[in-house]
């Protein structure tokens, strides 16, 4: 749908400055900044009120010349992203369709919850409004999508999302790491569940997941 550095090129705004972007083809979008914030690894992360668009603010990363990014409009609910590749893509996403609304939490994770609801592995980061947190990854996921990006915005979003209900918090990520788990197929509730279920109890590929997540002073794990 257009060059590669459309998005990448447009730097990082400053809170308060009005920047104008072609995010489709033949259809600028305003943006004015809110704010810009750098994490883990130097990525940049703006978030933005958009002009004509009072459904919620644009979250967008950027990683050298990757990018990944969520603009809310009215009418619907967009995801923008660079591959590996070089290629820019921009999705179009259903916002009913959230991730929350439909899928089913399997028993296995909720009987993870009911028994041990603070937890058996307590770790050594808590303590205070930021959340800490490890964030795994996959060679697939890696390959697919530019992933470091991905855990940034989604960081991000909650910061903006805290911010928005008047909650005093954030979310900190204190690294990253390849594991050596491979997606199932499908990738149902089952799966989830089963994963859920080793990086609770440090199993499988999920050995030592504790100690390393100790060792960062992280509060949670991610995969």
């Amino acid at each position: 749908v257009g060059p590669t550095d459309r998005i990448a090129s447009m730097g990082i705004p400053i809170p308060g400055v009005v920047l104008e972007a072609e995010v489709f083809p033949g259809e600028n979008f305003r943006f004015m900044g809110v704010t810009a914030t750098q994490s883990h690894g130097g990525l940049w992360t703006w978030t933005a009120t958009i002009d004509k668009h009072e459904a919620g603010q644009a979250v967008i990363t950027i990683d050298c010349d990757l990018v990944y990014g969520t603009i809310p409009t009215l009418e619907n609910h967009y995801t923008i992203l660079t591959d590996r590749s070089g290629e820019y893509w921009v999705r179009e996403d259903d916002p009913k369709l959230a991730l929350s609304d439909t899928m089913i939490v399997p028993p296995e994770v909720k009987s993870i919850v009911s028994k041990h609801p603070d937890g058996v592995q307590s770790p050594t980061g808590g303590g205070s409004t930021t959340i800490d947190v490890l964030v795994l990854y996959t060679e697939a996921s890696s390959f697919n999508y530019p992933t470091f990006a991905v855990a940034a915005n989604a960081a991000a979003d909650a910061d903006a999302t805290f911010s928005g209900s008047g909650v005093t918090g954030n979310v900190n990520i204190v690294g990253y790491q390849l594991s050596s788990y491979t997606e199932a197929s499908p990738m149902n509730e089952a799966a989830i569940a089963a994963v859920a279920v080793e990086m609770y109890d440090g199993t499988g590929d999920f050995t030592g997941l504790s100690s390393l997540r100790d060792s960062l002073n992280a509060d949670v794990a991610v995969l």
